[in-house]
């Protein structure tokens, strides 16, 4: 039954009850407030949420209850502007009060006064509506306030400054995904009491405000996707309490370490509760300090898109707890760690860690993270299953870590765009849950591993542009992959292809030179290398010999010329006979020997080409008797 709100009402529908509270939430669809309720004046516990209710807020529950301590109309259909009574602002002076009216409607402005009217609130959310304008400077005066919520409006404007001078007794505060510029806070903040700060998705410009070193018990820090700028100061190794840092898509600019204008040095050192830093997209410098090995509850580690530089310090391999490493375009280089070990937060939880801070701080709020070529938001239970690696767009160098393929709990990976060479290995058989997997272009040899067909879960498969070869696995996933997953390898075949195999073992067997085991090329470059410095060495200890032992020497010259005078009279015995053969033009009168290139000579320039056979002295005879002038080239 849906009741509507009117002023006059029947005597004998007035309710004789007066309920302190009430509990209504979760599903219907209730429409407007149930009539009843104007009736009502001692109500303390009010939560009407997930019941769709429509109309205006209700600022007559404010106004008939003054022992009203708890509130709660979140996820409805609320709309229309925030209105206040002003003959109620001291209703509520003597206790406290939550109020959350997310998740609506509304629109407008906040009231200016608001702060006034509710000054003992120590619990306000009004996410997920559209209000627009200012964030009133009344809200100074709700000075028992512990936690505000404004995130997903329209609000515009900058933080007031009153807010922080006032508002003391703030854990929490949230302003997410508004249209607010300017600094973040001034010097003159002194919030210490803050533990949690999210200002994401604003145009925040300037530096990180060093007011906020202040908040000594700081456990969450969300600055990302503003336009803060600067180096990452200092101080900010001193928060002990830290446990997220996200300061991507920002224009940060700091060495990695800094010796004086501040650095990730101090927060490497000293950030042992640190389970989540995101630097991405920024214009950090520098190289990944090994201080990365003091983050032991580290658990997203995203340093993508900045111009890091270096190799990757095999510290990394202790952060056992890791679910996420993005370090993709960058300058790295050097091998990839072999120890790289990656898990999920799923599994997190069966560490000694402490739960309710994962629940709170990491799986409830969204991570970016780039796979099957789009940035997806993970968030939720599907953050605790995913976990993954990108390496993507760097230089690094050497074989695949065959240990990668170990980590049969990774998702994503992504080592594309590098100088990666040998085979692709074949552990990768045990990544029973990856979905993604993008190896092109790099320098990849030798084929497929077969057992790769047994990953059932693998959605996309890229390994363009390498040098791999062989046929192509079928069966399973790989039967869905079309001829783009491969492109850039001339040797790959198979029906996906539209290329037989057969056909390409001939060329290929005399083209390319195996390993054998490894199923890789061998380096030709190398192969020709070797060849000539063997036959270097060979003929060197060739000469040696015949110049060091006068036995063998003469026993080779002589091997040598009985060799040369078979095949003189081989060659002579089988060649067409031809009347007058003219060769040389120029001939010395002092032939002596009687060697077989004399007796060549004379042959081709004998005037009797029939008589093929001759005794060596008459041939020396007669070549001692030539005269050069004679002979001459026709």
């Amino acid at each position: 039954m849906r009741y509507t709100c009117t002023d006059d009402v029947p005597q004998s529908l007035v309710p004789k009850f007066q309920l302190n509270t009430i509990y209504l939430s979760c599903c219907g669809e209730a429409g407007a407030l149930p009539q009843f309720l104007y009736h009502q004046h001692d109500l303390q516990d009010v939560e009407l949420s997930n019941v769709n209710l429509i109309g205006k807020f209700p600022n007559w529950l404010l106004a008939n209850n003054s022992r009203l301590s708890y509130l709660f109309l979140r996820n409805n259909s609320l709309s229309g502007l925030l209105h206040l009574q002003n003959h109620s602002y001291t209703h509520f002076s003597s206790g406290q009060m939550f109020l959350d009216i997310s998740q609506n409607l509304l629109n407008g402005t906040i009231p200016a006064d608001f702060g006034e009217f509710l000054p003992n609130l120590e619990f306000l959310n009004m996410s997920f509506n559209r209000f627009n304008g200012n964030i009133p400077s009344s809200f100074s005066y709700m000075s028992s306030l512990e936690s505000l919520d404004l995130s997903n409006n329209q609000l515009s404007g900058q933080i007031p400054e009153n807010l922080g001078k006032g508002c003391v007794s703030l854990r929490v505060l949230i302003l997410s995904n508004n249209a607010l510029h300017g600094q973040i806070f001034s010097d003159n903040f002194n919030l210490v009491s803050l533990e949690l700060l999210q200002l994401d998705k604003n145009q925040f410009t300037g530096k990180i405000p060093k007011s906020l070193s202040n908040s000594s018990i700081l456990s969450v820090l969300d600055i990302s996707n503003n336009n803060i700028s600067g180096p990452i100061p200092k101080w900010m190794g001193n928060l002990s309490s830290l446990q997220t840092i996200r300061m991507g898509n920002n224009h940060l600019q700091s060495q990695i370490p800094a010796e004086i204008s501040g650095s990730l040095y101090d927060i490497f050192s000293n950030g042992s509760s640190i389970t989540v830093l995101d630097l991405s997209n920024n214009h950090l410098k520098g190289s990944i300090p090994n201080e990365v090995k003091s983050f032991p509850h580290l658990i997203f580690l995203l340093l993508n898109n900045n111009h890091l530089e270096g190799e990757v310090p095999t510290k990394i391999c202790k952060l056992k707890l890791l679910s996420w490493l993005d370090l993709s375009h960058n300058r790295l280089f050097g091998e990839i760690p072999k120890c790289l070990h990656i898990t999920t937060v799923e599994e997190t939880y069966n560490t000694p860690i402490d739960s309710s801070n994962i629940e709170d701080s990491i799986i409830n709020e969204p991570i970016d993270f780039t796979t099957k070529w789009m940035t997806y938001t993970y968030q939720g239970i599907r953050l605790k299953q995913m976990s993954g690696i990108d390496l993507s767009c760097n230089n690094f160098s050497g074989k695949i870590p065959p240990g990668i393929g170990n980590l049969s709990n990774m998702h994503s990976l992504n080592l594309s765009h590098n100088s990666l060479l040998g085979p692709i290995p074949k552990t990768f058989e045990n990544l029973k849950h990856i979905e993604s997997m993008d190896l092109s272009n790099n320098f990849l040899s030798g084929n497929i591993p077969r057992e790769l067909v047994d990953l059932y879960t693998l959605e996309v498969f890229s390994v363009v542009n390498n040098k791999l070869s062989g046929e192509v696995p079928s069966g399973g996933q790989f039967g869905g992959f079309t001829e783009s997953s491969y492109d850039g390898n001339p040797h790959l075949c198979g029906t996906q292809l539209r290329k037989s195999c057969k056909s390409d073992k001939l060329s290929k067997s005399t083209t390319l030179v195996y390993h054998g085991e490894d199923d890789g090329f061998m380096d030709m470059a190398a192969f020709y290398a070797s060849l000539t410095t063997t036959f270097l060495i060979v003929l060197l200890g060739l000469v040696t010999v015949l110049l060091v032992n006068p036995y063998w020497r003469r026993w080779w010259f002589y091997h040598v010329e009985k060799w040369m005078f078979t095949c003189y009279y081989f060659v002579m015995d089988n060649l067409p006979k031809r009347p007058y053969i003219y060769g040389l033009a120029i001939l010395g009168q002092g032939f002596k020997s009687k060697g077989p290139f004399e007796i060549l000579v004379y042959r081709l320039l004998s005037p009797k080409p029939s008589q093929t056979t001759m005794q060596t002295s008459k041939l020396g005879h007669r070549l001692s008797r030539l005269e050069p002038s004679k002979y001459y080239v026709t």
